[in-house]
C-alpha cells in the first residue's frame, strides 16, 4: 500500500497526464504519479477537481478526508471489497493476544525512541536545561533496558547512535584532576581547617563531628578528638551490620537512625517503600551502578554506604556537590560535573549551576545518574591521596566541602559572578 498525505493550506490538486499535480497560488509546486497510490489523505484547506476523484476511483485508490481540529475522518472508498477484507483481517488480529502484545511493545518502544531523539536535540539548544534533559534521557534509556523485549532491531540502532555520540563527547574530557584543582583545594583546606568554626553571628555554627542524638555506639575511648570519634562510630557500626541479620528489624532500625537522626533527613520515613529502596541499594551498591530511582534518594542512601564502608564511600550531599562543582568549574575545565540533589539551604539555592554553565558558554556534561555516586567517591579518594597521602581519608574531604558550601563557596561565587543585561542589539527592532 502506498499512501499520499497532503497537509498544506490553500493547495489545489488536479489531474495532469496520469499524475497528481499540486498548485499553490496558480503556480505548479510538485507532482506525484497516480499509478502506485492506493490511499490519499487530505487535511486542511485543500481543493481538488472532480476528474481527479474519478481517476483515483478508477485506479482503486481511496480518499480519506481529515476534518476539524480533531482530524475526524471521512472515508471515500473505491473498492469496498478489498477494504472489507482488510477490516476483517484487522479484527482477527485484534483478537490475537500474541500480535497485540508485540504491536503494543513496538508502539511503546517507538514512542520512547522518538522522545529520546527529541530530548537529545533540545539538549543542544537549551544549555540551561542540559542536566534536566540528560536526566530525562537517562530515565527513558533505563526504561528500555529494563524490558528485554524493547531492545529489538530499531531501538538498537538509535540507542547505539546516541551512545556513540555521548561517549565520543565524554571521551573528549580529561577525567584526571589537574594540579591546579588539587592545589587550590589543598590551600583552601589549610586556610580554613575543619576544626575552625565560622564566628559570624548570621551563619550557623556547626559541630562538624557531631555523632547524632541517641547514638547507639557507647564504647568511645575517653579523650578521643572529634575526627577519631567519627571514625570509631563508623567502625562500630560496620561491625554491627556485619553481625546483624540482613533486613531484620534491628537492621532497618539502625539504617533509619543513620538516615533520619544522624543524617538529619526526616522525609525518608520508615515504610515498606523506603525499606524496599534500602534493600535494593544494599544488594546493588557494590556494583558501581545504580538505578535512577535509587539515585533520586541518593542523599539518604549514600549515608548508609558511608557507614557500611566508610573508607570507600562518602555521603553524596547537595552541599558537597555544590562546592565540588564550583571548584571543578573554576579549576578543572575538562572535567564533567556531578548532578546535584535538591537541597534546603536558601543561600545555595540562589546559584543554579546549569544556568551558570549556559551563561558562560560552558557545554560540559554532567555524569549520568547511574554512575555519578561512584565517580564522586573515586574523585574524593584521589583528592585524599594527593592531599593526605592516604586515599581512605575521604570523609575529611567531604566534610570540608560540606562546611564551606554556604560560606566560602557562596562568597566566592558572589564575588566572581555578575549578570550584564545588554541593551537592544544594533539592527534589532522592538
Amino acid at each position: 500500500m502506498t499512501s499520499l498525505f497532503v497537509d498544506r493550506r490553500d493547495v489545489h490538486l488536479q489531474l495532469d497526464a496520469g499524475a497528481l499535480v499540486f498548485r499553490e497560488n496558480g503556480q505548479r509546486i510538485g507532482a506525484v504519479p497516480l499509478a502506485p497510490i492506493t490511499r490519499v489523505f487530505l487535511r486542511g484547506n485543500v481543493t481538488l477537481e472532480a476528474s481527479l476523484l474519478g481517476k483515483l476511483g478508477e485506479g482503486g485508490a481511496g480518499v480519506l478526508i481529515l476534518s476539524g481540529k480533531q482530524a475526524r475522518p471521512s472515508l471515500m472508498l473505491s473498492r469496498p471489497h478489498n477494504d472489507a477484507r482488510r477490516r476483517v483481517a484487522q479484527v482477527r488480529l485484534s483478537l490475537d493476544d500474541t500480535f497485540c502484545l508485540a504491536f503494543s511493545r513496538q508502539l511503546i518502544q517507538t514512542k520512547i525512541e522518538r522522545q529520546c531523539e527529541w530530548f537529545e536535540q533540545l539538549r543542544h539548544h537549551y544549555l540551561h536545561a542540559r542536566y534536566e534533559l540528560s536526566h530525562a534521557i537517562s530515565l527513558l534509556q533505563e526504561s528500555l533496558q529494563k524490558k528485554p523485549y524493547i531492545s529489538c532491531r530499531i531501538n538498537r540502532q538509535i540507542t547505539q547512535q546516541h551512545k556513540d555520540k555521548t561517549m565520543t563527547k565524554h571521551n573528549a574530557y580529561d577525567e584526571t584532576l589537574p594540579a591546579s584543582f588539587l592545589q587550590e583545594l589543598k590551600q583552601l583546606m589549610e586556610k580554613r581547617p575543619l576544626h575552625e568554626e565560622p564566628a559570624e553571628s548570621h551563619r550557623k555554627n556547626r559541630n562538624l563531628w557531631a555523632l547524632g542524638n541517641n547514638d547507639p555506639v557507647t564504647n568511645y575511648p575517653p579523650g578521643l578528638p572529634g575526627p577519631q570519634q567519627f571514625i570509631h562510630q563508623k567502625e562500630e557500626n560496620r561491625k554491627f551490620f556485619a553481625k546483624t541479620e540482613k533486613y531484620s528489624e534491628s537492621y532497618f532500625e539502625r539504617c533509619f537512625w543513620i538516615i533520619n537522626t544522624w543524617g538529619g533527613i526526616s522525609a525518608f520515613k520508615d515504610s515498606d517503600k523506603t525499606r524496599e529502596k534500602i534493600q535494593e541499594f544494599a544488594e546493588t551498591y557494590m556494583q558501581e551502578e545504580i538505578s535512577s530511582d535509587l539515585f533520586a534518594v541518593i542523599s539518604s542512601l549514600s549515608k548508609l554506604a558511608a557507614f557500611w564502608d566508610y573508607e570507600r564511600f562518602a555521603v553524596y550531599d547537595s552541599r558537597v556537590i555544590f562546592s565540588l562543582n564550583w571548584l571543578l568549574f573554576l579549576y578543572a575545565p575538562a572535567h564533567r560535573l556531578f548532578p546535584q540533589p535538591e537541597g534546603r539551604n536558601q543561600r545555595i539555592r540562589q546559584y543554579h549551576m546549569p544556568t551558570i554553565l549556559a551563561l558562560h558558554g560552558d557545554e560540559r556534561d554532567f555524569y549520568p545518574d547511574k554512575e555519578a555516586f561512584y565517580r564522586y567517591c573515586q574523585l574524593l579518594k584521589e583528592c585524599a591521596k594527593q592531599i593526605y597521602g592516604d586515599d581512605k581519608r575521604i570523609h575529611e574531604i567531604e566534610m570540608f566541602l560540606f562546611k564551606e558550601a554556604d560560606l566560602y563557596i557562596c562568597d566566592d561565587m558572589q564575588k566572581r559572578l555578575s549578570l550584564t543585561i545588554k541593551p537592544e542589539m544594533e539592527g534589532n527592532t522592538p
